[in-house]
C-alpha cells in the first residue's frame, strides 16, 4: 500500500501528510500536504484512508496504462458506430435484470442522443469519438428544454449504457461519468379525498373498460394498502392468503424490494377480488402492463374526468416541460392512503412500514409489518361502497 505518513512540524498547528509520488521517469517526488485537522490522532486515521485511496488510484492508472499498451500491441479494431450503439448494447450482459418497461424508456433516451449526434456532430462516427465535452454539451442543451428529473433520467441511461460498452467498444473512459446530476424539482401528484375516491369507484362501475371488473378492486387495493399500480397489475394467486383474508407482497414485487409486506384486507376489498383461474389475478392486465400501460393510463384519466378532475395542467412559469404536468394519477391513491392514515392518527412509523418505506431487521419484519398494517387498517377511514361482481380480466 502507498504509505502516507503524518509529520508534526515544529511551530505548526496542523500536522502534514507526506508521501512519495511516482514520476514518469521512474523517480519519486516527495509531496507534503497540510492535514484538514489539528488533532494528531484524527490525522493518523485520515492518513490510513488516504493511503487506501491512493492505492486505488494507482491501481486504476496501472489498469488504464495496461489497456493502452494492449491496444498499441494489437491491430486497431474498428470502434462501435454511434448509429449501432443500442443494437450493440442489447448484445451485452447487463449488471442486473431490466424490465421491458425500463428497457423501452432507456432505448428512447439513448436514441434521442443518437439523433442529436447525427444532427450536431455528423463528423463523429464511433463511440471512441465521444468525449466528456460532447457529453456535457448534449446534456447542457437538454437542461434548457426538459425538467430536472428527465435530465437526470437521461444522464443515468446514457451513463449506464456507456459503462456496459466500455470493454466491448474499447473505450478509455465513460464520457458521461463526469457529468453531474442536478437537483430535480419533484412535482408530487395530488392526493384524492375520500369523497373523490367514492365517486371514482362509482365511475369505475359504470364506465366501460378493456378489462371489465378490474378498476374497482384496483382502486380499493391502492387506497387500503398504498400499493403502486405495477404491483397491483401483476398480483398473483400466490399473493393471496385466504385463511387470513390477507395479501402477501414479496420483496421483488414492490419498488423498495427489501422486505415482504403483509396486508390484512377489509371485506369490501377481499370480496371484490376475482377467483383466479391462472397465475395472475388479472392476466390481461398483467400482460398489458408488461407490454405497455398506455390504455391503463388512458382509462384512469377518463375515470378522473368523469368525476370532474383534470388529470393534467399546463406547465407553470419556470417549469421546463414539453408536456402538461400530471396532477392526478393512479399514484394519487397511494398519497390518499398515506394522508388518510396520518390524519386518522396512525403513527408515521406504522405508515412507513405498511407502505414499504422502512427497512426493519429480517427477523422482525414479518411481525412488525403485519402489526403495523393491522394498526393502520383499524384506523383507516372506510369507503363503504358496494362492490360489483368481480370478474377475471
Amino acid at each position: 500500500m502507498p504509505k502516507v505518513t503524518v509529520i508534526q512540524r515544529p511551530g505548526r498547528k496542523k500536522p502534514y501528510f507526506v508521501w512519495h509520488e511516482p514520476q514518469p521517469d521512474g523517480t519519486r517526488r516527495q509531496v507534503w500536504r497540510a492535514a484538514p485537522t489539528d488533532n494528531l490522532q484524527r490525522a493518523e486515521e485520515l492518513a490510513i484512508e488516504l493511503s487506501h485511496a491512493r492505492e486505488g488510484q494507482i491501481a486504476e492508472e496501472r489498469v488504464m496504462e495496461l489497456l493502452r499498451q494492449m491496444r498499441a500491441d494489437v491491430p486497431a479494431v474498428a470502434t462501435t458506430p454511434i448509429a449501432e450503439l443500442w443494437a450493440a448494447y442489447l448484445k451485452q450482459p447487463t449488471p442486473r435484470e431490466i424490465t421491458p418497461r425500463s428497457l423501452r424508456s432507456k432505448r428512447l433516451l439513448v436514441e434521442a442522443w443518437m439523433a442529436w449526434m447525427t444532427a450536431h456532430h455528423p463528423e463523429l462516427k464511433g463511440l471512441r469519438d465521444v468525449s466528456p465535452r460532447i457529453a456535457a454539451e448534449y446534456l447542457g442543451e437538454l437542461r434548457q428544454q426538459v425538467a430536472g428529473q428527465t435530465y437526470n433520467n437521461t444522464l443515468s441511461a446514457l451513463r449506464s449504457v456507456f459503462q456496459v460498452m466500455l470493454v466491448p467498444a474499447g473505450l478509455d473512459r465513460n464520457p458521461f461519468a463526469a457529468v453531474p446530476r442536478i437537483q430535480a424539482r419533484t412535482i408530487r401528484k395530488r392526493h384524492l379525498t375520500l369523497d373523490q375516491i367514492r365517486a371514482l369507484l362509482t365511475a369505475a362501475d359504470t364506465t366501460a373498460s378493456s378489462a371489465p371488473g378490474w378498476w374497482r378492486p384496483a382502486i380499493l387495493l391502492a387506497y387500503y394498502t398504498g400499493l403502486r399500480l405495477r404491483t397491483i397489475c401483476t398480483l398473483e394467486a400466490a399473493n393471496l392468503i385466504p385463511a387470513e383474508h390477507a395479501l402477501l407482497i414479496r420483496p421483488e414485487q414492490h419498488k423498495n424490494g427489501r422486505k415482504s409486506l403483509l396486508f390484512p384486507l377489509p371485506p369490501e376489498v377481499w370480496d371484490a377480488l376475482p377467483q383466479p383461474s391462472e397465475d395472475y389475478l388479472w392476466p390481461k392486465v398483467a400482460k398489458s402492463y408488461h407490454a405497455t400501460s398506455g390504455w391503463l393510463s388512458a382509462e384512469f384519466n377518463e375515470l378522473l374526468k368523469a368525476i370532474h378532475l383534470e388529470p393534467t395542467r399546463a406547465p407553470g412559469q419556470g417549469e421546463r416541460r414539453k408536456r402538461d404536468v400530471k396532477q392526478y394519477g393512479f399514484h394519487s391513491l397511494r398519497h390518499a392512503f398515506v394522508t388518510a392514515a396520518l390524519d386518522a392518527g396512525v403513527s408515521l412509523g406504522d405508515v412507513q412500514l405498511t407502505a414499504g418505506h422502512g427497512s426493519p431487521v429480517m427477523t422482525q419484519h414479518y411481525s412488525h409489518s403485519l402489526a403495523a398494517a393491522r394498526r393502520v387498517m383499524s384506523k383507516l377511514p372506510r369507503l363503504g361502497t358496494a362492490a360489483s361482481p368481480a370478474t377475471t380480466s
